[in-house]
């Protein structure tokens, strides 16, 4: 396993982006949607948005929030289970050669603003984006390229 400190490694050119995120407006018509209209929303649509969240946090972070510089993050690993019925980020996380690395602390935690929004009873929104990789300790695999796709209807 690679340790990889995002906030310290430079772009490399030679990359592309593993996956494209919706525009700025549509993210923040989203980021409105699942603020203000989550009473609203079914839990299943608010878990797909808080998928969405996760791959633009990856993407974010990788490219140090310039948006059109190359990253290569394919899957992320969530935990479940392991603080009651929730979903939390390890910080560790594929690229597209299979390679695994890891997010910082910090930034792990605050992927974890979104992934903590996974529960059991919002499953059916998160969980046809993963695979699961083990049972016990229950691990999945987020798959950022299918999480960053358009939600129908936002």
């Amino acid at each position: 396993m690679t340790t990889f400190d995002s906030a310290l490694q430079p772009a490399d050119p030679a990359l592309h982006q593993s996956y494209t995120l919706p525009d700025d407006a549509y993210l923040a018509a989203a980021g409105s949607r699942a603020d203000h209209l989550w009473w609203e929303i079914g839990d299943e649509e608010l878990a797909r948005l808080m998928c969405l969240f996760i791959a633009a946090t990856v993407r974010d972070f990788l490219t140090h929030f310039e948006h059109d510089l190359p990253f290569d993050a394919v899957e992320l690993e969530l935990a479940y289970g392991d603080r009651g019925e929730v979903a939390t980020a390890t910080g560790a996380y594929w690229t597209a050669a299979g390679e695994q690395r890891e997010f910082t602390r910090q930034e792990a935690s605050d992927i974890n603003d979104w992934a903590h929004k996974l529960r059991g009873d919002n499953r059916g929104g998160w969980e046809p984006l993963c695979r699961l990789v083990s049972r016990r300790p229950t691990r999945y695999r987020l798959d950022l390229v299918r999480a960053a796709a358009p939600i129908p209807g936002i």
